[in-house]
């Protein structure tokens, strides 16, 4: 008949082997040999570890189940909590293979907030277009009177370097703003992300086509055009960085857990990251090529070449890694 440390140890072998890999992958070769999945186990396991050890504690078991557990569970703590220096081996892994499959990972998220943003902006595009009387149903008329004049003129870039510069903080400024309110609204549970990417998706559709319809479209093209796919974009990552908030902290009450959370905070931290890098980016093309005189064909190919750099580093790059790193294994 087992005893009880045996049928213990029995229970819980699993979770600590894992555990055991991941300490012995870093004390061997390094924390930037680990895996992405064992990265993102790595404090889930040393958690439940921790657990295992107070209930071994409390039920008594054999010095050698509780010296193991000790032994195991500092040493997760020493390899976790230890702050060393960055290195450049960790930012390179870090842009190299980290951020990249960021939005593979959480690509049901990214494709909710994708379909969410460009679903009611697409919507509200037709309906407008079709009877632009609409307009004024989704937005004030001194709003739809403000844009018409600001687009009443086709670009015509006068500014200097300075002013430039100048326009290119503003952007920043502003679309960070809007992505952090998609973002952060996440903490009531998704819903506030929900409704933010749904608001902006309608305010766009809505100016866009009301433009059409009094004639001013090419001039709003020529300006949004080669800045468009990288902030919009960023926009609706920053709103699925807030969904996956909001489902983890779900998570968390539906389990009395914080694992969940906690789990999860890295890679909301990663697609807020990639969201901010895509979002400066456009605002540098926003302030500096958008509203100049540059021949609308060079901002189209501006546009194509964003579209293309951010489709092969966000998901062609970490396809291609995730099947070299299968064929190895």
């Amino acid at each position: 008949m087992k005893t009880r440390s045996e049928r213990f140890v029995e229970q819980k072998r699993s979770d600590w082997k894992k555990l055991l890999s991941i300490l012995t992958c870093i004390s061997q070769k390094g924390s930037q040999k680990l895996t992405e999945e064992e990265v993102e186990e790595f404090p889930r396991l040393y958690r439940k570890t921790c657990q295992d050890l107070a209930e071994a504690r409390m039920l008594e078991l054999s010095p050698d189940v509780l010296d193991y557990l000790n032994n195991m569970t500092g040493q997760a703590h020493h390899y976790l909590y230890f702050m060393r220096p960055l290195t450049k081996g960790d930012l390179k892994n870090f842009f190299s293979s980290y951020l990249p499959g960021v939005i593979v990972r959480n690509y049901k998220y990214v494709l909710f907030a994708l379909l969410l943003f460009w679903g009611s902006t697409i919507a509200t595009y037709n309906a407008v277009l079709q009877s632009p009387q609409l307009a004024e149903s989704f937005l004030s008329s001194s709003v739809l009177h403000y844009v018409e004049e600001m687009y009443s003129d086709s670009v015509a870039d006068g500014r200097t370097t300075g002013e430039r510069a100048q326009m290119s903080a503003f952007y920043i400024q502003h679309n960070t703003s809007i992505a952090f309110l998609c973002f952060a609204t996440g903490i009531f549970l998704g819903l506030g992300s929900i409704y933010f990417l749904i608001y902006n998706g309608v305010f766009l559709g809505t100016i866009v086509a009301y433009l059409t319809s009094v004639g001013l479209g090419p001039h709003i093209w020529e300006f949004i055009t080669a800045h468009s796919f990288l902030e919009l974009n960023a926009i609706a990552i920053a709103g699925a960085a807030g969904i996956k908030l909001g489902v983890s902290i779900l998570q968390s009450w539906r389990n009395y857990s914080p694992d969940f959370l906690q789990d999860s905070k890295g890679e909301i931290l990663a697609l807020v990251g990639a969201s901010s890098i895509m979002l400066f980016l456009a605002a540098m093309i926003e302030g500096n090529i958008s509203p100049s005189t540059l021949d609308y064909k060079y901002k189209v190919i501006i546009f194509l070449i964003s579209t293309l750099v951010v489709l092969l580093y966000f998901i062609v790059l970490p396809l291609f890694q995730r099947r070299k790193n299968d064929a190895d294994s």
